[in-house]
C-alpha cells in the first residue's frame, strides 16, 4: 500500500493573477501521489473540463535533472523499463504523451527510443464527455485502469527517491 496524499484543484483562479482570463478555471482536477515524493515526482490524476475528461499518470513538472536521471537509469539497465513498455504496448487504454527533445539524447533500442527522447511524459486516457461519466461503475473502471499504471508509478517514484 502506498502512503498517498490527494490534492484537489480550486475552481477559481487567484484574483492577483488573472491576466485577462476569467475568474474560474476551465478544467478541474485532482491528483494522488506518495507523500514522500517531491513535487516533480510521478502522480496519478483525474481531470474534467467542459468538453472532455482525462486520467492517467505522469509528471506535473519533471525537471531536466530528473529526466537526465531517468535516461541514465535506462542506460545502466534498460530491462525493467523494457518489460513495462512491452506491457504498455499491449494495452489499449492509455497513450504516452509529452514533448520530445529535437536532438537525439543517445542510442537506445527502438522499443525504448520514444520513451528515452521525452522531456517529460504522461500516460493518459482522454475521452470526450459522454454518459459513461455518470454510470454507477465509472469510478471502479477508472480505478482498475489506473491500477495498470502502478508499475510505472513505482518505477518513477523509485527513481525520484534514489535522487534524494
Amino acid at each position: 500500500a502506498l502512503d498517498c496524499r490527494v490534492h484537489v484543484s480550486r475552481i477559481y483562479r487567484d484574483a492577483r493573477r488573472l491576466f485577462g482570463r476569467g475568474p474560474y478555471k476551465d478544467h478541474l482536477w485532482f491528483s494522488i501521489k506518495a507523500s514522500q515524493v517531491l513535487l516533480e515526482g510521478p502522480m496519478f490524476w483525474f481531470e474534467v473540463g467542459a468538453a472532455d475528461y482525462s486520467y492517467g499518470m505522469g509528471f506535473w513538472a519533471a525537471s531536466a535533472a530528473l529526466m537526465t536521471r531517468y535516461r541514465q537509469q535506462i542506460d545502466r539497465d534498460p530491462r525493467p523499463l523494457e518489460k513495462l513498455v512491452r506491457a504498455f504496448n499491449r494495452q489499449e487504454v492509455f497513450q504516452m504523451n509529452g514533448p520530445d527533445y529535437v536532438r537525439s539524447k543517445g542510442q537506445v533500442s527502438d522499443l525504448l527510443r520514444p520513451w528515452y527522447q521525452k522531456k517529460s511524459l504522461t500516460l493518459s486516457h482522454e475521452v470526450p464527455l459522454d454518459e459513461s461519466l455518470y454510470s454507477p461503475d465509472f469510478a471502479s473502471r477508472v480505478t482498475e485502469d489506473l491500477k495498470t499504471l502502478l508499475p510505472f508509478y513505482r518505477y518513477f517514484a523509485a527513481l525520484c527517491a534514489a535522487a534524494e
